[in-house]
């Protein structure tokens, strides 16, 4: 799934205190059932290719408030390409109502509500 290629591409870095269970921590669909984001603690991936890093470490708290890096990643052979790098903004608060607002740069915002499983 995303976690072994995020933890490909992300590489050494160094995991953040916040616990596993963290409440952001969950895969996010938008309204439209289009895409999917999956957030961890070693960063965010949307669908199955675009992986982002935490610009400022992994939130903490109720109130989430940051951005994150983000790139279409693909490997050919033995080495990563990265393309279409983007800044993403997520805003979400704990239980308001379980949604997220993602707006990346230069489109609307999107709202991803946790999937349903």
């Amino acid at each position: 799934m995303m976690a072994p290629l995020l933890a490909a591409v992300i590489g050494t870095a160094a995991m953040p205190a916040a616990s596993g269970d963290y409440w952001l921590y969950a895969q996010w669909c938008d309204q439209k059932g289009e895409e999917r984001m999956i957030v961890e603690a070693s960063g965010v991936g949307f669908s199955e290719h675009t992986i982002c890093q935490w610009t400022a470490g992994s939130p903490t708290g109720d109130l989430v408030q940051t951005t994150v890096s983000c790139a279409s990643v693909y490997l050919n052979g033995e080495e990563t390409m990265r393309m279409d790098e983007k800044t993403v903004g997520l805003e979400a608060r704990k239980g308001d109502p379980d949604q997220i607002t993602v707006t990346v740069e230069g489109e609307p915002p999107s709202v991803f509500l946790r999937c349903e499983e």
